[in-house]
């Protein structure tokens, strides 16, 4: 399949375009490829998707991956005023996140699940009490949902009484769930773009949670104790997922984050490479590279990196697919040994340096569908 190719510099006061062609079916770190009109295409070229272009084994972080493609593409559709080819895309982003919903279902279940709770239950106290897990990144998991400080506590509360959510917040979430469900298939009788930039948000934002709690528990397998870390985060990760969930229908759909999202998104960045920083630092003076207070920082550098993945999902840029990749080998990195953990986080450190994230939409973004 053929595209328009525009390049946007990287200067914040100009942004000029050019054309050329590429077989490329992803966009490269600093463009945005746009599909041409379905007059200019054989009717076999409609219906292809961009396809993941490396290798993701987790079949969650596969399918958040494939919602950045995918609605990407109908962003840039809508830019130049593609109707056929954003309705395509509108579908295949629907169906993205259906999946997505699928996942935080089954974590729901999981969480939900007897001995699980009975575990979480007796083995809560005991982590709480070692000096490491006191700076397990929780503030952060909030954050990364977007929900108050304070409700790290509640969470905590139940988690200590009950080993897990209540029957209550568990009923509340899958309910609201299936209320999501309608509303996607409404987007697509509708086709209503707007609603549908509201959902990928939301549920991507959801999606990311538990996908945190999914790779924490690869990082916590070969320590002691690593085991009530993973239940921990992942039965805080669950009750968080589920009081957002529990939110009205109409107040879930129509939330609004009241800051700049693309300030927000530079902000991330900043943190991040603070924190790449730091832990890339403690690993290379690391001796001991399996023990509870490495797996800690191991899941607050994870955390990080999500909370940055999910700012990306508020902005409009065209190098957000190879940052994300970057992104993706950060996770991949932080469970490796210290000293060839120190050295990848060192040249992926470099490469996250040479990104100069927007402080407003690309133009032609801008002008024509701006979600701001």
């Amino acid at each position: 399949m053929s595209y328009v190719r525009i390049i946007y510099r990287d200067d914040d006061d100009r942004r000029k375009s050019g054309q050329g062609e590429s077989e490329q079916p992803a966009p490269a770190a600093h463009e945005v490829l746009v599909p041409p009109k379905e007059s200019e295409r054989p009717e076999s070229d409609v219906k292809r998707r961009n396809e993941i272009p490396v290798a993701v084994t987790d079949p969650l972080r596969r399918t958040i991956r494939q919602l950045l493609i995918d609605d990407s593409s109908r962003s840039a559709a809508l830019s130049t005023g593609n109707q056929n080819f954003a309705r395509i895309r509108l579908g295949d982003v629907v169906g993205d996140l259906n999946k997505l919903l699928d996942s935080v279902v089954d974590a729901l279940a999981k969480a939900d699940a007897r001995g699980n709770r009975m575990h979480t239950k007796s083995d809560l106290p005991n982590l709480l009490a070692l000096s490491a897990a006191r700076t397990l990144p929780l503030e952060d998991i909030a954050e990364l949902l977007d929900v108050p400080h304070e409700q790290v506590d509640i969470v905590l509360h139940d988690l200590r009484r009950f080993g897990g959510l209540t029957p209550d917040a568990v009923d509340g979430a899958l309910s609201q769930i299936q209320n999501l469900r309608a509303e996607l298939q409404n987007i697509v009788t509708e086709e209503n773009h707007a609603l549908l930039d509201k959902l990928v948000s939301l549920i991507g934002q959801v999606a990311l949670a538990i996908s945190v709690a999914v790779a924490s528990g690869t990082l916590a397998a070969s320590v002691v104790d690593g085991s009530a870390i993973d239940e921990t985060i992942k039965g805080i990760i669950a009750g968080l997922v589920a009081i957002v969930l529990n939110t009205s229908a109409s107040a879930l759909v129509n939330r609004q984050r009241q800051r700049n999202p693309y300030v927000v998104a530079r902000s991330a960045h900043d943190r991040l490479l603070r924190e790449l920083r730091y832990f890339r630092d403690i690993s290379a003076d690391k001796k001991e590279a399996y023990s509870l207070e490495t797996t800690v920082m191991q899941t607050r550098m994870l955390v990080v990196s999500y909370l940055t993945r999910s700012t990306l999902l508020e902005i409009e840029w065209p190098g957000k697919h190879g940052y994300w990749l970057l992104l993706d080998q950060i996770d991949d990195s932080i469970g490796l040994a210290p000293v060839t953990r120190s050295q990848d986080l060192a040249r992926l450190q470099r490469r996250l340096d040479s990104f100069h994230l927007p402080q407003y939409p690309p133009s032609s973004i801008r002008t024509k569908h701006s979600r701001f």
